[in-house]
């Protein structure tokens, strides 16, 4: 079980690693005007992205993890032969008091680690800053953990200390995985700086 979750993780965090980069590859080639005509319309159209996104919208993974209403929800396995079947469990109450602490602390989580995103990024393009943090962070990093740990809480296939386990391991990882993220984010950064600068100096 924990290394399909490290295979997955890393995979995650692969994919993560390419969509940043693939943002910008294609200037290597640009000349002077086009790089700083495009530039300006991307930052632009980040600004527009991000202006449009409603203020009251709420994204997948910052709603609560899933509470069980009945057992009908629960992920069963395929034989039907698990321990650990819904009688073991007395009842789903115990699902859903790990699910509103689990929601607790991730909301927690996300929370300092935005905090210390926009502390960290400051000297960056606010614009392309927050248009990296929605649509590379969290709407694919933060989104499929999110999704993971609801798989969890319904999966009969593991006991509840288990599944505290895994919910505990996922939040862990994404506290390393955004200084990963932010290594790359500066690197990008400075990049398109240096580009930048470089077409400057040969006007």
């Amino acid at each position: 079980m924990k290394k399909s979750y490290t295979f997955i993780n890393v995979t995650i965090l692969l994919f993560l690693t390419l969509l940043l980069f693939l943002t910008y590859y294609n200037y290597d080639t640009f000349s002077k005007t086009k790089f700083n005509n495009n530039i300006k319309i991307d930052i632009n159209r980040f600004k527009r992205i991000i202006a449009e996104a409603s203020e009251e919208q709420k994204y997948p993974w910052e709603e609560d993890f899933c509470l069980i209403l009945n057992e009908e929800e629960l992920i069963r396995p395929e034989h039907n032969d698990s321990p650990y079947l819904p009688e073991h469990y007395e009842n789903i109450d115990k699902i859903n008091e790990l699910s509103i602490n689990s929601t607790k602390i991730w909301k927690e989580t996300i929370k300092k680690m935005r905090q210390n995103y926009e502390k960290e990024t400051d000297n960056m393009n606010h614009n392309w800053r927050d248009f990296m943090w929605h649509y590379k962070w969290a709407n694919i990093y933060l989104y499929k953990v999110h999704k993971l740990i609801n798989i969890t809480l319904k999966d009969l296939t593991n006991p509840i200390h288990d599944k505290e386990e895994t919910i505990t391991t996922w939040i862990k990882w994404i506290q390393e995985d955004i200084e990963y993220f932010l290594f790359n984010l500066q690197v990008e950064w400075l990049r398109i700086l240096t580009l930048e600068l470089f077409y400057k100096n040969k006007e």
